[in-house]
């Protein structure tokens, strides 16, 4: 959570920027497993955040996801459901179709 200050037309204006309940929950156990997946991804939807809000950080960690999907150390599922977020709902679909077909896949 970050407050920050803008002037906007000569008033002072709070603006309160929330992070994500679940990603509170997902920073936590990041640290707390010092898995360095799971920390890339943390620090990745991080710098997202920061440039770019909510869309800057599921589009970092759609990066990461798909790179450690591949690389079978994260779940296909979770990859879909960023990308359904992202309103890429074809890719979603794609990615769930994929692991129907795959004996090896992490659901």
């Amino acid at each position: 959570m970050k407050l920050f200050k803008r002037n906007s037309q000569g008033f002072t204006v709070d603006i309160r920027i929330d992070i994500p309940i679940e990603r509170l929950g997902q920073v936590e156990a990041a640290e707390a497993s010092n898995d360095p997946a799971e920390l890339a991804m943390v620090a990745t939807a991080e710098q997202g955040f920061a440039s770019a809000g909510w869309k800057g950080m599921q589009e970092n960690l759609l990066g990461v996801q798909n790179k450690l999907m591949k690389e079978g150390r994260y779940p296909a599922f979770q990859l879909a459901e960023t990308a359904a977020l992202l309103g890429r709902k074809r890719d979603a679909v794609d990615d769930l179709e994929a692991l129907t077909r795959s004996a090896n896949s992490t659901w």
